[in-house]
């Protein structure tokens, strides 16, 4: 939940230079060139995609980690009886054992979150370089 605060601390700040930049802009619409505009708003646009890449991130790993907490509830509901017959019931020996059930988890959820983020990261390389071609080609065509 930290984390997450932390993330939405990030959002709020890249809202609030998005803000400011097209307040700027605004302001200074009667001063300025066209090309001083289309700059301000092409550097408008970037921040607004990078707050968005950022609000993508914080809901991936919020809702990795609420996987993770249902996953452990489900085996702890599911394997509870067993581990009860197992250890009589003896409550330090049941926390021993679920103890020893999220230290399996929490090590293979990392590792599956660390395989899912980089293949986000490459597919959204992918997205970035098909558009750059894109944005290419109509450069050259202008020309």
């Amino acid at each position: 939940m930290i984390a997450k605060i932390g993330f939405l601390y990030l959002i709020i700040q890249k809202q609030m230079k998005i803000n400011i930049l097209i307040a700027f802009a605004v302001s200074n619409l009667a001063f300025s060139q066209n090309s001083g505009i289309d700059a301000m708003l092409r550097k408008i646009e970037t921040q607004k995609k990078q707050t968005a890449r950022y609000e993508i991130l914080v809901n991936f790993f919020f809702f990795a980690v609420i996987a993770l907490l249902i996953v452990f509830e489900f085996l702890n509901l599911l394997l509870h009886p067993f581990i009860g017959n197992i250890t009589h019931h003896s409550p330090i020996l049941m926390l021993l054992a679920m103890v020893s059930i999220a230290a399996i988890l929490v090590p293979l959820h990392h590792k599956i979150e660390h395989c899912e983020t980089k293949k986000l990261i490459e597919k959204n390389k992918q997205i970035r370089l098909v558009n750059a071609k894109k944005t290419i080609e109509q450069l050259e065509e202008k020309s």
